[in-house]
């Protein structure tokens, strides 16, 4: 436990931290056939996931994109894997764009099973964004759900040391004086 500006950081204790993140490789996954957009030279296969790497970008978050997951039974390619090296965290986003296609949504729920079987759960490990042939999130809504989603990771790591305490300031605000985070 490391304490900062009077409060304490509880690090994250298991597989998913950020030695894991790590050892991921980048653009590991060959998605050539299917990248249609450059951002900032990393092919990618949707807008979406360009609003995404802009969106972590702008915060100052890193990530890696494409990058191998071993989950329980099976290595998936996770669209992105963010470290919160102040918590000692790895997390993962997945953008599902195609939520009204069946055939999509059985073989992602497949996925999701694997996820939870190794105990990455969304909203504490995981972010999933939606969308859809007629709807995609804009940056402002993948911006507020990044941000939301740090949020709640402040929440499970930092504790104030006397609980009858009530901070002046929320808990993004205690991440950006951590880490220097542009929220």
């Amino acid at each position: 436990i490391k304490e900062i500006h009077s409060v304490e950081i509880i690090n994250y204790i298991g597989k998913y931290n950020s030695s894991y993140w790590d050892s991921l490789i980048n653009q590991e996954c060959d998605i050539s056939s299917e990248a249609q957009y450059n951002h900032n030279g990393i092919m990618m296969r949707s807008r979406i996931e360009m609003l995404i790497a802009s969106a972590l970008e702008e915060f100052n978050i890193p990530y890696k994109y494409d990058c191998g997951v071993d989950l329980f039974s099976l290595r998936y390619y996770t669209d992105f894997a963010i470290n919160i090296r102040e918590f000692n965290r790895c997390s993962f986003i997945e953008y599902l764009g195609s939520l009204t296609d069946p055939k999509y949504i059985n073989r992602n729920s497949f996925k999701f099973g694997e996820y939870a079987k190794s105990n990455i759960y969304p909203g504490r490990d995981l972010l999933l964004i939606g969308g859809d042939d007629k709807y995609a999130p804009d940056l402002d809504f993948i911006k507020s759900a990044i941000s939301g989603f740090i949020s709640n990771l402040c929440t499970m790591h930092i504790c104030h040391p006397n609980p009858s305490s009530n901070p002046s300031h929320n808990n993004l605000n205690v991440i950006k004086n951590v880490s220097n985070y542009g929220f």
